[in-house]
């Protein structure tokens, strides 16, 4: 380093020190010879630092200081705690038992007020069916398992021998598909005079019929809601699309649903047991004719009655599903909306008391809920109280035995 005046005087400490190296301490002391200032002033420092070497030389501390200090450390270390600290320890156990119970309250409340399990939203056929209990979805797979194709022939007892087909249904493979196409709209207006007259014109437009029809007037106590149409309208299956387009754009739609069921198994099950039946009751009336004995002839009357009643119902489902095929059914809601009144602002006197009544209940359900969620935790106390304790003291032990 450049030996000056101003290094000089900044690193002689650190020389008088010993922490300069011995290059630095040489460039130090060759300045020093060279400079009668430097050297003064370094004279007097090691002077100075001599001194103060020889001031600690000959000191004790008295013995009365000594023996007050060891008493005053003694005193310190065996003075018991302050009573404060034994009511902050309270204090915070009752803080603690609140949060807990709040906490407790709180979670109960909440359980409460969550919807009861075992409600499922379930869909088929493209369509939602809205919400369904367990039982009843058990209930629905039951019938979608009754769906398979079956065949089966009349017995001499007259009951059906149903047995799953093993082969192709040769019938089958002749019979049209057969779907039953269905919708929902739930539509609201706020010129309902208008709209309804529009939806009598669109039925009308396209060849379709109203299957059912009811209006809803609001009553005199509920003037603010507005009325209420629903209808059922069957539509040509072939023009259910555009009929469904048109009707969107009456009024605001603000439920849509559309599903289509596929019936062709039953529908040629049922047929191949109409066929069976209809040869069951040819047999019968061949038998019929050729009979003599009196019981032997209320006994084939009774099966042929039994054959007949068959056969009825099969042919009315057949019926049905060529009804529902060439027709869907479309379930439809139309609703009006009324403006509301204005209302009027309440005094300040009865929102204060509103408020104040309100926040009173409030208060009162959350005391029956903590003396609920008390009553609840009371046998668990047994348990925790005596442990609880027991952590207590053990923490106690220990930090005093640490201090």
């Amino acid at each position: 380093m450049a030996m000056n005046c101003d290094t000089f005087k900044q690193n002689i400490d650190a020389y008088l020190d010993g922490e300069l190296t011995q290059e630095q301490r040489n460039e130090m002391d060759a300045h020093a010879d060279e400079c009668s200032a430097c050297r003064e002033e370094m004279e007097q420092a090691v002077s100075l630092s001599g001194l103060c070497a020889e001031l600690n030389e000959n000191f004790a501390v008295p013995l009365e200081a000594q023996a007050a200090w060891r008493r005053a450390v003694r005193a310190e270390a065996n003075k018991k705690r302050r009573p404060m600290g034994m009511w902050a320890r309270g204090l915070g156990t009752v803080a603690a038992a609140l949060v807990v119970l709040v906490t407790g309250t709180f979670g109960m409340r909440m359980q409460e007020s969550t919807p009861a399990s075992g409600v499922q939203a379930i869909s088929a056929g493209g369509g939602v069916y809205g919400l369904r209990t367990a039982e009843e979805i058990n209930e629905m797979d039951g019938m979608a398992a009754g769906l398979f194709t079956t065949t089966g022939s009349l017995q001499s007892d007259g009951s059906m021998d149903s047995r799953l087909s093993t082969e192709a249904d040769t019938s089958e493979a002749a019979v049209e598909t057969v779907v039953l196409r269905s919708a929902e709209r739930s539509i609201e207006t706020a010129n309902y005079d208008a709209d309804f007259m529009w939806l009598q014109d669109l039925v009308a437009e396209y060849d379709a019929w109203f299957e059912e029809r009811t209006v809803t007037v609001p009553s005199e106590e509920n003037k603010a809601a507005g009325r209420v149409a629903g209808a059922v309208v069957r539509v040509p299956s072939d023009r259910l699309d555009d009929f469904l387009t048109e009707l969107d754009q009456l009024g605001k739609t603000v439920m849509r649903s559309e599903s289509a069921e596929d019936v062709t198994g039953r529908y040629v099950d049922t047929r191949s047991r109409l066929d069976a039946l209809q040869m069951q009751k040819d047999k019968l009336n061949e038998m019929l004719v050729g009979c003599e004995k009196v019981d032997e002839l209320i006994a084939i009357d009774d099966k042929l009655t039994e054959v007949i009643a068959a056969m009825e119902s099969l042919t009315g489902d057949l019926r049905r599903w060529e009804s529902q095929r060439s027709y869907s059914r479309v379930t439809l809601t139309l609703t009006e909306l009324v403006a509301a009144p204005a209302e009027t602002a309440s005094p300040l006197s009865e929102r204060m008391k509103t408020g104040f009544g309100e926040s009173v209940q409030w208060l009162g359900e959350f005391g029956q809920d903590a003396l609920v969620v008390l009553a609840s935790a009371a046998p668990r106390l047994v348990i925790w109280v005596p442990a609880a304790v027991l952590v207590v003291i053990l923490l106690w032990a220990i930090f005093r035995r640490r201090k």
